[in-house]
């Protein structure tokens, strides 16, 4: 579809905010949005003129409406030819993809901590997508660029995810504590720990080993759910050194972030490393942290604190097409 098409169409369409080469007069690159009065949210990406990208998003469904629309999305497209895993994120989330030559559509149904559900449909040309992310306008850093394209391979099932359970078994803790102590058995380990409680008991706590390391430990709930390791002991210089010795002892890292977090994950716990670059402390030299989380009491944290579901209303027919879509399947 043309971009002067999409906009005669539905004159509701704006520019998205922020985007200064989005314009309703284009014919090169735009970028337009829209909220239906049905509550769905529309954005749509063009590339050269015609569309490569459109998006519709319903956002705190109740689980019947999403549940229902989750039937009629099957029902519609029929069964998906890509199931996408998704062990690999911090909360429960699936997602499917249907081919048909160049374009592809992407249906995803995610549950926040307060059990909204969150719904899009994506429909793509693909490759055209792709190599505007490939381009030089995209994001330039030559570490993040290669891992945001792989990732969107990974998303649209033109390459497979790796298994993103490590395969060697991984840390129930670090320096002698282990996840779910209760804040007596971390004093035994550390009898001078710094250990602060809030009102509900969630206790947050620090420790300076005799190396200089400060080890950072939270609770919820009055058991040990995170625990991490400032590694002052491992000077810039050997930061590759140690990265390499992880590699060895837990193999591949399985999980990376955009902000430089690699790590790896099994059913139970989340371990992980990252440089703090100190870059707002004057005087303060780069240094290696280690983390081991726990994934149940993490996900039972984000349910406890999480607010009252506020759910919003789904399309009547349950759907993100309507009947002209359908007709030109």
């Amino acid at each position: 579809m043309a971009f002067s098409e999409a906009v005669k169409l539905d004159p509701r369409l704006q520019n998205f905010p922020g985007d200064a080469s989005a314009s309703l007069n284009s014919n090169d690159e735009a970028m337009v949005q829209e909220r239906t009065r049905e509550g769905i949210f529309l954005l749509a990406t063009f590339t050269r003129g015609r569309a490569v990208n459109v998006e519709a998003d319903v956002s705190d469904a109740s689980p019947d409406d999403a549940e229902n629309v989750d039937n009629a999305t099957f029902g519609q497209l029929g069964a998906a030819d890509i199931g996408i895993d998704e062990r690999d994120r911090s909360y429960p989330l699936r997602r499917w993809v249907w081919v048909d030559g160049d374009v592809r559509i992407a249906y995803q149904d995610s549950t926040e901590a307060n059990g909204a559900r969150n719904l899009s449909l994506e429909l793509i040309v693909f490759p055209v997508f792709l190599k505007g992310l490939e381009a030089s306008g995209g994001p330039s850093d030559k570490t993040v660029k290669p891992l945001l394209v792989e990732q969107t391979k990974q998303e649209w099932g033109t390459e497979r995810k790796p298994n993103p359970y490590a395969s060697n078994p991984l840390p129930n803790g670090l320096e002698g504590l282990e996840l779910h102590e209760s804040p007596l058995q971390v004093s035994e380990v550390f009898p001078d720990a710094d250990m602060n409680s809030t009102l509900d008991e969630t206790y947050n706590g620090t420790y300076r080993l005799t190396n200089g390391n400060d080890v950072r430990f939270q609770f919820l709930d009055n058991k040990l759910k995170a625990i991490c390791e400032d590694r002052l002991d491992v000077p810039p210089e050997r930061f590759d050194e140690f990265r390499d010795a992880l590699t060895a002892r837990y193999g591949k890292t399985t999980t990376e972030s955009l902000l430089g977090t690699k790590g790896w994950r099994n059913e139970k716990v989340n371990f992980y490393y990252l440089i703090n670059k100190n870059e707002s402390t004057p005087g303060k030299r780069p240094m290696m942290v280690v983390c081991v989380e726990d994934k149940q009491l993490m996900w039972a944290e984000k349910r406890k604190y999480a607010s009252r579901p506020s759910y919003h209303a789904v399309p009547i027919s349950h759907t993100f097409f309507v009947p002209v879509d359908l007709s030109r399947r």
